[in-house]
């Protein structure tokens, strides 16, 4: 599992494969829907990442961690996380 935190070249990587994948199920016309790792990392934010973070600070609410939802999206939220504060450490 590739786990690229904010390193753009990993995500550069990760919208290639995204995008082969999204062409190939025929999701998409073109086999560049992310133009590069910066608009996919921005739309995992915008999409997943920021809900989970709302949702972890609102959980004394009684609202369902987005996880819950989906739990292939808490791996990919733990995974994040897990490398984010590792390149925290490192810059620290």
């Amino acid at each position: 599992m590739v786990k690229p935190g904010i390193d753009m070249r990993k995500w550069d990587f990760i919208a290639a494969k995204m995008n082969a994948n999204l062409y190939q199920n025929n999701s998409l016309i073109s086999p560049y829907y992310y133009y590069n790792g910066e608009a996919c990392y921005c739309f995992f934010k915008a999409k997943y990442l920021l809900p989970h973070l709302e949702r972890k600070g609102a959980n004394s609410t009684g609202e369902m961690p987005l996880y819950d939802l989906e739990p292939f999206y808490g791996q990919i939220l733990d995974a994040y996380e897990e490398r984010t504060k590792k390149e925290w450490q490192h810059i620290l």
